[in-house]
């Protein structure tokens, strides 16, 4: 058991040997049993405790929330507030005003004081979704505040102070946006003390099963229907599919067939019906012989088949080659046909690592 493991089972904290699930609560559960997912919940359990700031990082649908919340829960802040902000939603002029507060007559409209969201997050958890979205001056007033625990209310002179741990979370390589220009490098660096990688769900097939067991079992519960399961055919397809959407993905087209047909074994078309209807559709319906049907079926597989195993492979070409069973010569003709580029499959580390010599 490794350190993480042992201090969290000290703790009565249902752990299941790390198995399928990490239960921290009633509506906060951690769901698979791959490396990668292990890989995730040990760096959860290794900083949780300590306070200190947090990146977490992964593409859009991951849950990087749920990392988020579960390190607040198992923080000695447990008892104060959870804040969270996404950034990308603050309105550009007012976004300071959200996050630091202002003073009655600060500026038009500004009838009343308003404590902003810092304030609110005292002796607790600030979570920072997309925080490459904040605008380069408020970056600076907030790495202020990391620095030193101080910030001014906007028409303010007096600081004042927020004991606050934050959690940031980024869906793009945020040392990438620094290099650019997009974000503060040293804002990234004041982020980044410690960093939680959340894999794509097309990088833990294996979680598949048990986050549809998860998912079902949940909904069902929620809404007061009777539970469904997945036929294998169902469960097949979902192992198959490319998750462009990732975990939030997999829940919305669970829970959309729970909804029309509770208590039923689910079946492929059930779950996958908006990709599959209109092709069905459009063959049944004559448009193109035969032959152009079976070319658009082809591309459509190709595409799909392509796109899961590089992002498996993480970008290598060779290994995706291997896994798929051809010379790389004629993986890197199907790639260049269908338009894919292998840099969009590299591994975070080793895109941020390039884009440090670059």
């Amino acid at each position: 058991m490794s350190e993480g493991a042992a201090w969290l089972a000290a703790q009565g904290v249902a752990l299941d040997a790390l198995d399928d699930r990490l239960q921290l609560g009633e509506d906060l559960v951690l769901v698979g049993r791959s490396k990668a997912f292990r890989r995730t919940v040990e760096a959860l359990l290794q900083i949780a405790r300590h306070d200190v700031t947090v990146l977490v990082e992964g593409e859009t649908g991951t849950g990087k929330e749920l990392v988020a919340r579960a390190l607040h829960q198992l923080s000695g802040r447990c008892r104060g507030p959870f804040v969270e902000i996404n950034c990308a939603a603050l309105p550009g002029e007012l976004a300071e005003s959200e996050l630091f507060g202002h003073l009655k007559g600060a500026f038009t409209h500004a009838f009343d004081r308003r404590v902003g969201l810092v304030a609110e997050a005292h002796k607790g958890t600030l979570f920072l979704d997309e925080v490459a979205s904040l605008p380069l001056p408020l970056q600076a007033k907030l790495l202020r505040f990391l620095q030193s625990g101080e910030y001014r209310e906007v028409g303010s002179n007096r600081s004042q102070k927020a004991d606050v741990r934050v959690v940031a979370a980024a869906n793009v390589p945020l040392l990438s946006a620094a290099n650019e220009g997009h974000f503060r490098s040293d804002l990234y660096y004041r982020l980044a003390v410690f960093r939680i990688a959340v894999p794509a769900l097309s990088e833990r097939p294996e979680d598949i099963a048990p986050l549809a067991r998860h998912f079902l079992d949940r909904h069902a519960a929620r809404l007061r229907l009777p539970p469904s399961c997945l036929s294998m055919e169902a469960l097949a397809r979902l192992e198959r599919h490319a998750w462009p959407g990732n975990v939030r993905e997999l829940e919305n087209r669970l829970q959309r067939a729970l909804v029309q047909k509770p208590g039923t074994e689910l079946g492929a078309e059930d779950l996958f019906e908006d990709l599959e209807a209109p092709a069905a559709a459009a063959a049944l319906a004559g448009s193109g012989c035969f032959r152009d049907q079976k070319a658009a079926a082809l591309r459509s597989f190709e595409l799909q088949y392509l796109q899961n195993v590089m992002r498996r492979s993480r970008g290598n070409v060779s290994k995706a080659a291997r896994e798929a069973g051809l010379h790389r010569r004629a993986l890197t003709a199907l790639l260049a046909k269908h338009g894919l580029k292998r840099e969009a499959f590299l591994s975070r580390e080793a895109s941020e690592l390039k884009s440090s010599h670059s």
